[in-house]
């Protein structure tokens, strides 16, 4: 879907709104959150020079311990709104290199409030989706400017599952393709399901799973949606190969999404 550029590699993308969609050079991009379509080689846009209606997120991801990125390491960038915390734009980056990883990314701002106050959180996890260095402070991002440049120094966080804020706890994460989608249950009290390239976002509380002959069911009515995900005890490889413990299957108002998944059980 993506094609190297020389020795670097940088690609555009255009998106849904509300999703981080250009590019960066460095790192590849992976599909499994933002569910990119119509990638094509171009020339570098210049310092500045960013698509109407969209914010630039630009600059580097580093940790100070001289130690290299775990195998299967993905560097998360996720930009909130600061006052309720919701996501508003995700993107997932499979490095390339050592840190310092460089990011270039556009947001589109279609469809999001750029007068609220927003926050940049970012965090590095390793092949099992654990948290191996995270952002402490989230950055401040003022959307009403064309963009923000900045280097984010990660600290150390074993063990620590949360996307840029060490009080923010993903105990079920799984993810799927076709259309491509990603579902986290969030310090057991919400469930976050995103899919069709970010346009589709359903947030609903995380009741107390249920558990019956080894599969075990979350079922949430909110705002109108009901959603359904099932868990089982099976190994499951996802579309770039990557071992998952759990197979997961959900259903959204209708729609049946399949994918794999790792977390707490």
């Amino acid at each position: 879907m993506m094609r190297a550029m020389g020795e670097k590699r940088r690609q555009l993308v255009r998106g849904a709104p509300g999703q981080l969609v250009a590019c960066y050079s460095g790192a590849l991009l992976l599909p499994v959150l933002l569910m990119l379509t119509g990638c094509a080689g171009g020339p570098d846009r210049e310092e500045g020079q960013a698509v109407a209606d969209t914010h630039v997120l630009a600059g580097d991801v580093l940790y100070r311990e001289r130690q290299a990125l775990p195998a299967g390491a993905v560097v998360e960038l996720a930009l909130r709104d600061r006052e309720t915390g919701q996501e508003v734009a995700g993107a997932r980056l499979q490095p390339e290199q050592e840190v310092p990883v460089p990011f270039h990314v556009e947001v589109d701002l279609a469809g999001i409030d750029r007068e609220r106050d927003h926050v940049l959180s970012a965090r590095i996890t390793d092949a099992h989706g654990r948290t191996r260095w995270h952002l402490d402070e989230p950055l401040a991002v003022d959307l009403a400017q064309p963009r923000t440049r900045a280097q984010l120094v990660l600290q150390r966080g074993e063990g620590d599952s949360g996307a840029g804020s060490p009080e923010r706890r993903v105990d079920f994460l799984a993810r799927g393709d076709n259309p491509g989608w990603q579902l986290e249950v969030v310090d057991r009290e919400h469930i976050a399901l995103v899919t069709d390239g970010g346009q589709t976002r359903i947030y609903t509380p995380a009741p107390e799973p249920e558990f019956d002959g080894g599969v075990m069911t979350y079922h949430s009515r909110a705002d109108g949606h009901d959603l359904l995900v099932q868990v089982y005890r099976e190994t499951c490889t996802d579309a770039q190969g990557e071992s998952y413990p759990y197979m997961v299957d959900v259903e959204l108002d209708g729609r049946l999404f399949s994918g794999c998944g790792r977390g707490g059980y």
